[in-house]
């Protein structure tokens, strides 16, 4: 009797995990369009008097643009790129996706005032960082330029906290000021994505800056372009009285030439140039992370005598010198997975030539091409390195798609790659006053610090380190990649380094020794083990009683475990889940946001408790839900593993139905308390 109920159990759970409306708010009136804001509309449509470079934009669109930027203060919309409409995807489900970070340590004679006036300067001038992202609720995402749009500079004074502590605990202060200012994000509608934190660190004038901007909206060039208007316009002000003339940048010229652009021509190359390729290739010890990201890095150095031995073959493989680090790499892939077949990505700066001044416009430009490495045997090094720098040249002719633009040209529902090669031309430096340079007048550098977080799970990041060596740095997810594994496969890439240094060209793929892939299974079990400690937990939680072992770790094999700080958003009105979020540790308050903006808390979630979520139908009433304890811990299960404990557990859905019913009614009389 009980089993031919199970589809009416799984359907009701379904209808409460994606949307909490129920039966008596459906019957709501909907509100016409304001008059107001369609008299707005006809107005800015009016006045702009001329096409976009967007072209042509639908009326909902650009209500929408105008109710979020306001009729007199929008100067352009563009479309966006392939690689900005894939950054700001990933975006919604990551706060700290695609993130640019530098906290710069300096000696100067500071103004406020005049520091920001110089600022508001710069963003006069720079039509990317008076862009918003409109993406929510759209056709298709923009990027809008507005008239008006100034940077979010804040001043810190904390000499107090930091009076005679040592270098390393000032250290360690700053990079808990670059992770908390991380968790923040960017809401890429309404905020200002230039945000300037300045924190005086002691009486004799020394200073930390962080800059912190979205890769979607800035990349290297634009930082190095932003520094000089900055701070050279200023020590140039503050020292002479002279005014930094600052050039004007903006995106037009380059937007009217990706109109020019034949995507499909592009794609169909890409088409050709992966066909028969096998699909994503996973390195060792990968376990997929359903969307979660926890930052974790590794350097490993090179050798100094290595990366010289390694230059000095550029000549004779008539190559550069990160094509030859990449042909390592491809090997190094290719041994570790037994495919002879690999591929990878590789960032570039994605500032076409055939546009004069490219490499002078301000924004997020960067793309990622796919480098396909066929490799047999009895390939040489120097073949395999002259048909990846051939494949580079022919892919930077076609280098306006983005990976994901190739993936569905492709028919393909996986990823291509899910780790990328970037190659960097500035490094982090905490030496310290030691090190101090004067190149800008009234300006000492004593130290910078960088992040740069391109969100996949594995990322190699070709760079000198803060203290001169030159190597790569693995920035890895760790709810993907044990650290061990990272570890091993960082060791593995090094010695290969070595032997390509000791031997030249002459060497082949297959004298290259196999890795020992025992080793990255013992580096699995600590995985493992975090799969154990996350079934144990669910087996604690009354709603799961009577579920065997068995089932509780298919439920967490892409279940995600998420940390958070008091006062940290855990999910707001616009985002969207799929799946139950369970209290792990701290206390949770969860907020009702009416029709009218008001936030009205209606619960307290602790440990073991199941949250709501948000995604409800537009003009209905939304849940926030915050942190209200020091720290707090949220396992997320996502919808299509929480469906098959439910068929093969039924009673798991009763409960889980009544929990939702206790929610559903707060949310009824909150609803007509606002009404």
């Amino acid at each position: 009797m009980f089993s031919a109920k199970k589809p009416d159990f799984i359907t009701r759970v379904q209808m409460g995990i994606f949307s909490f409306s129920s039966s008596w708010r459906k019957t709501r009136l909907q509100q016409p369009r304001s008059r107001l804001l369609s008299d707005m509309l006809q107005t800015h449509t009016r006045l702009s008097g001329r096409q976009y470079s967007a072209g042509e934009i639908p009326a909902a669109d650009l209500e929408r643009i105008v109710t979020l930027c306001g009729t007199g203060n929008i100067e352009e919309i563009y479309d966006v790129t392939g690689m900005q409409e894939m950054m700001i995807r990933r975006m919604r489900n990551i706060k700290d996706s695609y993130m640019l970070q530098f906290m710069i340590r300096t000696k100067l004679k500071l103004n406020p005032i005049a520091f920001r006036e110089q600022v508001d300067k710069v963003c006069v001038n720079l039509d990317n960082l008076r862009s918003v992202y409109i993406y929510r609720n759209m056709s298709r995402p923009y990027r809008v330029v507005m008239k008006n749009r100034s940077a979010d500079v804040n001043f810190f004074d904390l000499t107090d906290q930091l009076r005679s502590a040592p270098p390393e605990a000032v250290s360690s202060k700053l990079e808990e000021l670059m992770e908390a200012d991380r968790r923040n994000g960017f809401d890429l509608e309404r905020n200002s994505l230039l945000r300037i934190l300045i924190f005086k660190l002691d009486e004799d004038d020394t200073y930390a800056f962080l800059f912190s901007q979205p890769h979607v909206n800035s990349d290297g060039i634009s930082v190095s372009m932003l520094f000089r208007d900055i701070f050279i316009g200023y020590g140039l002000k503050q020292s002479t009285g002279v005014d930094l003339p600052i050039a004007q940048s903006t995106f037009r010229e380059y937007a009217e030439y990706l109109k020019s652009v034949d995507k499909e021509k592009e794609l169909a190359w890409w088409r050709e140039y992966l066909s028969g390729y096998g699909g994503e290739i996973c390195l060792p010890g990968y376990s997929p992370s359903n969307l979660d990201y926890e930052l974790n890095l590794h350097f490993q150095p090179f050798g100094e005598e290595t990366v010289t031995a390694l230059k000095e073959l550029q000549k004779s493989c008539k190559a550069t010198f990160a094509t030859i680090i990449q042909t390592v790499w491809a090997i190094l892939l290719a041994r570790l997975t037994g495919k002879a077949d690999v591929v990878f990505g590789s960032v570039t700066a994605g500032r076409d030539s055939a546009v004069a001044n490219s490499m002078q416009i301000s924004g997020g430009f960067i793309n990622t091409l796919l480098l396909r490495s066929v490799l047999k045997p009895e390939t040489s090094f120097a073949e395999a390195v002259q048909a990846l720098q051939k494949d580079f040249r022919s892919a930077m002719e076609f280098s306006h798609c983005s990976p994901e633009d190739i993936r569905g040209s492709l028919g393909r529902e996986s990823a291509l790659t899910n780790h990328i090669l970037n190659f960097h031309n500035y490094r982090s430096n905490k030496a310290g006053a030691s090190s101090a340079q004067s190149a800008l007048p009234g300006l000492e550098i004593l130290g910078m610090d960088v992040y740069d977080n391109l969100s996949y799970d594995l990322a190699l990041y070709f760079r000198e380190n803060d203290v001169g060596q030159y190597g790569c740095t693995f920035a890895y997810n760790a709810r993907t990649y044990a650290r061990e594994s990272i570890l091993l496969i960082g060791d593995y890439f090094r010695q290969y380094l070595a032997l390509t240094a000791e031997r030249g060209g002459v060497l082949a793929v297959g004298d290259y020794p196999a890795p020992d892939l025992m080793l990255f299974e013992l580096a699995q079990q600590a995985v493992t083990m975090v799969r154990f400690k996350k079934a144990a937990f669910l087996k604690s939680i009354p709603v799961f009683r009577g579920v065997d072992d068995e089932s509780l770790m298919r439920l967490t094999e892409n279940a995600v475990i998420r940390s958070f700080m008091r006062h940290d958003l855990v999910f707001g009105t616009d985002d969207a889940k799929e799946g139950i979020s369970l209290v792990m540790d701290g206390f949770i308050d969860l907020s009702l946001t009416d029709a009218n903006g008001w936030n009205r808390k209606f619960s307290f979630e602790g440990r073991g408790h199941m949250l709501p979520l948000s995604g409800v139908s537009k003009g209905e009433a939304r849940t926030v839900a915050t942190v209200s304890s020091a720290t707090a811990t949220l396992m997320e299960i996502p919808l299509d593993n929480l469906k098959q404990l439910l068929t093969e557990y039924p009673e798991v859905a009763v409960r889980t139905i009544r929990i939702l019913e206790k929610k559903w009614l707060n949310y009824g009389r909150l609803w007509a308390n606002a009404e």
